[in-house]
Order: C-alpha cells, then sequence, then structure tokens
C-alpha cells in the first residue's frame, strides 16, 4: 500500500501523520440542493485551486473538524471566504459531489485524499493506490480525474493566476491568461486564449493548449508542451524537454542555459524543419553555432557504465556549450533558414 504525506509542517487540528495509518469516524455532509455551477474545489474563493488550502480545509472538513480547528493554518491570504462559517458552508453545498469515488459516502480517507493528491498534482495510479473502495463507481484514475475537473472549472477570462511556494495545479481557462508557477513542482495548464506560462523554480510540466502561447520553463529541469498554435518555448536554464505541437513554434537558445555536455543540455522532441524556427537570445548568432551529428559511446558514472546513442540527433552548440539536442533530425538539415 502506498502512503501518501503531506509535509510534516501541515496537520489536522490533533489529528497525527500520516493519517492512513489511522481509523476515524467520519462526518456525512448535508446533500443539500445546490446549483453544481457554483461548486468547486475553491473553497476559500480566492481564485485558485491549491492542495495547502482548498484541499486541506475540505479533508479537515471531511474528518469533522470545525471552527477554528477547520482553519487555521489553511486560508490564503487572498481568500474571499476566511470565517470558519464561511468554509463550513461552502464545503456543505458541495453535497454529494465530494463524493469523488462515488460509492455513497463523502469519506475523508477516500474522496478527501483524492481530491488532495489531485491538488498535489498527482495522476494515474499515485493518484488512487489505497484509496479506493470496493463500492466505488468511479474506480479508474482517468473517471476520479474527469470527476475532480468538473470541480475545477476555469475561472473568468484574461486573468493573472499565481501559484505557490509549493507544488501547484493551475488551469487559466478561455482567456489571454498570465500564469506564474513560482516554487514548487507545478502542472499549469494554459487552455484556450494566447497565454504566457511561467514555471518559476522547481521541476515544472507546463501546457499552453489550443492558441499561440509563450511558455518559460526558468529554472530545474522543464517540460514544456506547446500545443496547438503558434508557440514560444524557453526552457531557460536545466535540462529541458522542450514539444512544440502542432504550429509555427519557435524555441529559445542563449548562452548560459545549455550545457557543457550534450547529454545533459535541453531537448527538442519535434522539431520540423521549415516550420519551426530557433531564435537565438542573448547575442548569438548562427556564425556562432556549431551544429554537428551526434555520436554514440559511453561514460562511467555512479559505479555504473551508461552507453549511449545519439546518432539519429542533431547536436547545436556554440562554442564549449551544447544549447540543444535536435532530436530525430539530421545536422545536414539544419540551416540558416532554421533560426530568426
Amino acid at each position: 500500500m502506498n502512503c501518501f504525506r503531506l509535509p510534516s509542517d501541515y496537520h489536522l487540528a490533533k489529528i497525527s501523520w500520516p493519517i492512513i495509518l489511522f481509523s476515524f469516524s467520519m462526518t456525512s455532509f448535508s446533500q443539500e440542493e445546490s446549483n453544481p455551477s457554483t461548486l468547486t474545489l475553491d473553497i476559500d474563493g480566492n481564485g485558485q485551486y491549491d492542495a495547502l488550502t482548498d484541499g486541506l480545509l475540505l479533508l479537515r472538513g471531511m474528518f469533522g473538524l470545525d471552527g477554528e480547528p477547520l482553519i487555521t493554518g489553511a486560508i490564503a491570504s487572498n481568500a474571499d471566504y476566511k470565517s470558519a462559517v464561511d468554509i463550513e458552508s461552502r464545503i456543505e453545498k458541495l453535497g454529494d459531489l465530494a463524493d469523488i469515488d462515488g460509492d455513497g459516502q463523502i469519506d475523508a480517507l477516500t474522496d478527501g485524499l483524492l481530491t488532495l493528491r489531485y491538488l498535489f498534482g498527482l495522476e494515474g495510479d499515485p493518484l488512487v493506490n489505497g484509496v479506493i473502495t470496493g463500492d466505488a463507481i468511479r474506480d479508474t484514475a482517468a473517471e476520479i480525474e474527469a470527476h475532480l475537473k468538473t470541480l475545477m472549472p476555469a475561472f473568468p477570462d484574461d486573468q493573472i493566476i499565481y501559484g505557490t511556494d509549493n507544488s501547484d495545479t493551475l488551469y487559466a481557462g478561455p482567456g489571454n491568461d498570465i500564469l506564474y508557477g513560482l516554487g514548487g513542482r507545478d502542472l499549469l495548464y494554459g487552455e484556450a486564449g494566447n497565454d504566457i506560462i511561467d514555471g518559476g523554480s522547481g521541476q515544472d510540466k507546463l501546457y499552453g493548449g489550443d492558441d499561440n502561447d509563450t511558455l518559460y520553463g526558468s529554472d530545474s529541469f522543464d517540460e514544456l508542451y506547446g500545443g496547438n498554435g503558434d508557440d514560444i518555448l524557453d526552457g531557460g536554464d536545466g535540462k529541458d524537454q522542450l514539444y512544440g505541437g502542432s504550429g509555427h513554434d519557435i524555441f529559445i537558445a542563449r548562452p548560459g542555459d545549455g550545457s557543457d555536455g550534450f547529454i545533459t543540455t535541453s531537448a527538442i522532441h519535434d522539431f520540423e524543419d521549415g516550420v519551426d524556427k530557433i531564435r537565438l537570445d542573448g547575442g548569438l548568432n548562427f556564425s556562432n553555432l556549431s551544429i554537428t551529428q551526434g555520436t554514440q559511446g559511453s561514460f562511467y558514472a555512479g559505479g555504473y557504465i551508461h552507453y549511449y546513442d545519439y546518432t539519429g540527433h542533431t547536436l547545436l552548440r556554440a562554442g564549449n556549450e551544447y544549447l540543444f539536442v535536435i532530436l530525430d533530425t539530421h545536422h545536414s538539415d539544419i540551416s540558416a533558414e532554421d533560426f530568426n
């Protein structure tokens, strides 16, 4: 059984961690009639879905906490709903929508944990392992994720959305939005509209979605997915994985963002010759570049011999710095026409 643990500085009042090792009596919420279109997992009403505020509030409520023990340390500074009475009301109004697995019961150790894990960015097996009951109607990760997404609709158009220093999952919606992941391992979704997405520090995954987006990985090892449209992908520092998707995409290369070895530099996975471009930034120009075919070989590290084969990929270098590995291309097909 896989255990899911929160950071040690968060707690559920007097309940000790790890919570899935204990047995508690559960509190069922009233199944009052509410307008489902107005009910979301943004429990504190700050325009964001956050594990350590909304997820923790819902989980505490499912454990039967109310008053100050319900809200202490779990209300965002920009929350619209800050009192225990307001939070209790918003949790109660979710009604049977909070029955995430659809087993007819609202249970902290199943529905609460599923919600919290999803808000922390877990998907697939890590989301559902050990927390699906035998009576669940929604008993696969795909079904659980689909239900949770219905409780996380996009916020109004053209927003500026900020994450936290923890791991966030943010959805921009249909407008031309700006998302800042800040710290932590974030999942950032631009969805529709011409969005600007900045992962910030931490290992992030950025999804542009539809339309023409600009994605900034910033620090660490990030994954950038442009999606549909003409996108700009700027991985920044670290070994990044860049996927332009459909459209005429631009990949940013600059001094200092690469590596002294091609095995540890960023990779462009789907460069289309004659369609996509590489933009040279930071004073680089085409005459500074060396474009060669990859090699194969081995190296010794950590007590093991590691073998590699880059013969099917193009290496892009400026001086001693490898800027990109352009996967599944031949160096002879990469010319000045592919840069701007």
